[in-house]
């Protein structure tokens, strides 16, 4: 199997959810089908949503949850290994400086990197070397 590294982001997809909650969930599954779409078979997701990681995990007790995590497991399901992975955005440089350049886009469209760009390259060793 080749190794290989991989980087994306969700700045916003949609201003209409009445829960953060919704934004996180939703991107979740944007990732999830973004890296199936790009026949990637094995992913680990971070999240700094303590909650959406665990809703993705275990479930809702909240029906309005039902059919994002029902979709969300449904394509975790097709994948050969995945992780969602909670990680405070305090101990995650890389979500941070993702996020900062993410807020300096001029669009709201959602990036996704087949090739980590020079920026974060150092950043994502240095968080590497401290699990």
């Amino acid at each position: 199997m080749k190794k290989g590294r991989f980087c994306g982001w969700v700045r916003e997809l949609s201003l209409n959810f009445e829960h953060l909650l919704d934004t996180e969930l939703e991107a979740l599954r944007w990732a999830i089908s973004s890296s199936r779409r790009f026949g990637f078979p094995h992913i680990i997701i971070e999240s700094d949503s303590k909650e959406a990681v665990d809703i993705a995990k275990h479930g809702s007790e909240w029906p309005a949850f039902s059919p994002v995590i029902q979709d969300i497991r449904r394509m975790l399901s097709s994948l050969v290994d995945q992780r969602i992975v909670f990680n405070p955005r305090g101990c995650n440089s890389v979500a941070d400086r993702v996020a900062k350049e993410a807020l300096s886009f001029q669009n709201f469209a959602p990036k996704f990197y087949s090739v980590m760009p020079e920026w974060l390259s150092q950043i994502v060793n240095l968080d590497g070397s401290n699990i």
